[in-house]
Formats: C-alpha cells, sequence, structure tokens
C-alpha cells in the first residue's frame, strides 16, 4: 500500500493490513497486537477524546517495528518485538510503549 506524503488535513489513514506490511511471521503477529489497539484508539476517538496520544502512539510503534524490519537493525526490531508481544491482550500497555517511544525521540530532538 502507497501512502502520499501527508494525508489530507483532519484526515488520517488507518495502519495497513498485516499481510501488505511486508514483516516476517513473527512481525505479522506483532502487527495484529498493533492493529487491535489501534481499533481501540480509533473508537476512543469517535467518543469525542481530545486528544490523539493513543492513536499517535500505537502508529509510532508499528512504525517504529515496520522502520527497524526494511533498515535489517534485526536486535531493535527483536527487542520491539519482544515489548509489543508482553502487551498481548492488555492494549494500554501498547499505548504507554508507544508513549515512551515518543518520549525518548522528543528527549533526543
Amino acid at each position: 500500500m502507497t501512502y502520499p506524503r501527508m494525508p489530507p488535513v483532519s484526515e488520517s489513514w488507518p495502519l495497513p493490513p498485516s499481510n501488505a506490511i511486508g514483516l516476517d511471521l513473527k512481525g505479522r503477529k506483532a502487527w495484529e497486537v498493533l492493529l487491535s489497539a489501534e481499533r481501540e484508539a480509533l473508537a476512543a476517538l469517535k467518543a469525542k477524546v481530545k486528544y490523539q496520544d493513543k492513536l499517535v502512539a500505537v502508529r509510532l510503534v508499528a512504525w517504529f517495528l515496520k522502520d527497524f524490519w526494511e533498515h535489517q537493525r534485526s536486535t531493535a526490531y527483536k527487542r520491539l518485538l519482544l515489548k509489543i508481544f508482553s502487551c498481548e491482550g492488555v492494549v494500554e500497555k501498547v499505548f504507554q510503549l508507544g508513549l515512551v517511544l515518543r518520549n525518548q525521540c522528543q528527549a533526543k530532538c
């Protein structure tokens, strides 16, 4: 699935399905965990949540996972897989993982 550079204002694109992302089997299973968390974050947005932190957090984790896979950073990829699988069944933990990653990125900039 190809995306233009940026979504139109006030729109966002959902994560692509796991079979379209090009990850290995473990990566696709982790992607399913992230898709589940994304669905919950999107449901919260429909309930008029003021901030989109949860949605941003999930998508941040997802794109880090894809980036590590595509750029052959196997240690980072495997570590992130472990963290994602530790969140399985508890979407709040996925949100927290993404927020931690976001905060680490902001601190380094």
